[in-house]
């Protein structure tokens, strides 16, 4: 088989299954260079590796165009009984990395800048769910509603939908800005102009990971806010209601730390 056909069949799939936008790039991105230095197929396990090793990156990108080749020869194998080698292959290997968070007084300089009024809400919106920009492009004034214990708000992420606390403050300050009428590259992009122009180093996902260190309640409420399990996972903290990740939310978001500003 042709190696771009195999691709375009592999891309065909991941669009019927509704992968994300910026997933299906990803796996296209990396596919056609594969497609493009070999014209058949590769079905042995050093031209695989041949081809990673000659990719330029780090250990992480590296790791991301083998994620990328198992999940298409899987494909490959699942459908057309093509043969699969990536499981006799070793996976590059990955050097753990900390997540990048700010600290809380570059949390509160960042917050407190001069920001145009629709990024400051944005930027309150993430520090106060711990959301993705995906997340928060897709939001719509619908997506929330007032509850006997505070606002909710209504998630579309990776894993679906979630329901997860939004403080009254970030809630109306967001509301005269939502629905985005922005894609998702040009928010993030935007939000990484409003840190440097703060003189603060970091993206939107910064203040994803700030939220998740300067967390201080539960664990399992904490997981049930950002989404970061998947769903199988997610069934372990099913158990907690919403009234109690509503009452932690209110004592422990980082947004508290910007109260009287």
């Amino acid at each position: 088989m042709l190696t771009s056909e195999a691709v375009e069949l592999f891309l065909t799939s991941r669009f019927t299954r509704n992968c994300a936008p910026r997933t299906l790039k990803w796996y296209r991105i990396i596919l056609e260079k594969y497609a493009a230095k070999y014209t058949e197929l590769p079905l042995d396990i050093e031209t695989i590796e041949k081809f990673i090793q000659s990719m330029p990156g780090k250990d992480e990108r590296r790791h991301g165009y083998f994620r990328a080749l198992r999940a298409f020869y899987r494909f490959l194998y699942r459908r057309y009984d093509i043969p699969n080698p990536i499981p006799k292959m070793d996976a590059p290997r990955r050097r753990r990395k900390l997540p990048k968070s700010l600290s809380l007084e570059n949390f509160v300089r960042l917050m407190h800048y001069n920001h145009p009024a629709d990024i400051q809400s944005y930027l309150e919106f993430i520090a106060d769910t711990g959301c993705r920009v995906g997340e928060l492009c897709r939001l719509d004034p619908d997506d929330i509603e007032h509850g006997p214990d505070g606002y909710l708000v209504l998630l579309d992420g990776k894993t679906g939908e979630r329901q997860v606390p939004v403080s009254e403050r970030v809630y109306r300050d967001v509301l005269p800005f939502i629905p985005i009428h922005y894609k998702v590259d040009w928010l993030t992009r935007r939000i990484s102009r409003a840190f440097r122009e703060a003189g603060i180093k970091g993206t939107a996902h910064s203040l994803r990971h700030t939220f998740c260190s300067l967390w201080d309640g539960s664990e399992e409420a904490l997981r049930q806010i950002t989404g970061h399990c998947d769903m199988n996972t997610l069934g372990i903290y099913r158990h907690l209601r919403m009234r109690q990740v509503s009452l932690q939310h209110k004592e422990y978001s980082p947004i508290k730390y910007l109260e009287g500003m």
